[in-house]
């Protein structure tokens, strides 16, 4: 695959989307939803985990030229190899808890000043290059 420039070698395409128990960073504290989800998972085919060394409940490092974030695996055949998806709006970081707790800010990953729709102004935020790796 690779990244958008010439010099960018990325393995993946991460994209964002919404947890269907959310609507966007709406009701993440709420005692039942955070209940059954604590987190937003780092979500890879489960063709990419086996390549990846790394079950669900591990963890990764999902990097690019703009930054890195660790996350827990969660595998799920609704995306497709080479693609890993990450919700937005979680992993605050002015929150010290754990990522199981807080969860992952794919946002650290997304430039703010390159890459962006020059219409609106606003980031891309969807097949941005990533790699990803086993956390140590």
């Amino acid at each position: 695959s690779g990244g958008y420039d010439a010099n960018e070698k990325c393995a993946f395409r991460m994209i964002v989307y919404r947890m269907k128990e959310f609507y966007c960073t709406q009701g993440q504290n709420l005692p039942s939803l955070h209940s059954r989800a604590p987190y937003n998972p780092i979500m890879v085919n489960p063709v990419d985990a086996r390549n990846l060394n790394v079950s669900d409940g591990d963890r990764v490092v999902v990097e690019n030229d703009f930054g890195s974030i660790e996350g827990i695996v969660k595998t799920s055949e609704t995306f497709k190899p080479g693609v890993v998806g990450i919700a937005h709006g979680w992993g605050d970081p002015e929150d010290k808890r754990e990522i199981g707790e807080k969860g992952s800010n794919a946002q650290r990953l997304i430039p703010d000043d390159v890459r962006y729709d020059p219409l609106t102004g606003l980031a891309l935020m969807t097949a941005v290059p990533v790699n990803v790796v086993a956390a140590k």
